[in-house]
């Protein structure tokens, strides 16, 4: 997680940590030649995989396999619902017109909004040990910032609370429809990926 996280992306040393890993390179081997990797061709080396999937698809990709390894005593049903709010966190920041970094960091942002329940510990914690930008921090720490009415949302739709997400919507229909469409996505992607 540290050697991903950090600003520029070091293949060689992800690379290395991954050989070092039988479950890792399972794990990234699984994903690549998946539907969800997106390449029409069978890739046989970690670099390979590495440089294919580019830096956001790794991100993700490590972040999983590391929320999987802290639930590995848990339900699986915490990771499932922390991917489900990444997913739909980073289709909402689609919709708004939100760049890529944005929509990675607010995947990330939704994928880790649950690890303080999964530890038994606080945020501040967690984020100690984790690199995020400040626009996660701000949301998930201090409930403020461009990122968190996105976040807001996303709880909103879990706990089928559609009435107060207008808050957070323009005020036309189709918006809200659009969201809602959104959500469904992010339900079955989860009900359908099996890279963890």
């Amino acid at each position: 997680m540290s050697e991903v996280n950090k600003k520029e992306l070091n293949l060689s040393a992800i690379k290395n940590i991954i050989s070092q890993d039988l479950g890792l390179t399972y794990s990234i081997m699984k994903l690549i030649n998946s539907p969800f990797g997106g390449v029409r061709k069978a890739v046989q080396s970690i670099e390979e995989a590495l440089v294919l999937l580019g830096e956001a698809k790794v991100k993700k990709w490590a972040t999983l396999v590391f929320l999987k390894g802290l639930v590995a005593t848990q339900p699986t049903d915490l990771i499932k619902m922390s991917m489900q709010r990444a997913k739909f966190c980073e289709l909402m920041a689609q919709s708004y017109g939100f760049n890529k970094v944005e929509q990675s960091e607010l995947f990330m942002m939704g994928l880790l909004s649950l690890t303080d329940i999964v530890l038994g510990t606080t945020m501040d914690f967690v984020l100690e040990e984790i690199i995020v930008s400040s626009r996660v921090r701000m949301a998930l720490l201090d409930g403020c910032g461009p990122y968190y009415n996105i976040l807001q949302q996303a709880l909103m739709y879990e706990k089928s609370e559609y009435d107060m997400t207008s808050e957070f919507m323009t005020e036309k229909q189709s918006k809200a429809d659009e969201i809602g469409n959104l959500y469904l996505q992010s339900v079955y992607w989860v009900k359908n990926f099996e890279i963890i």
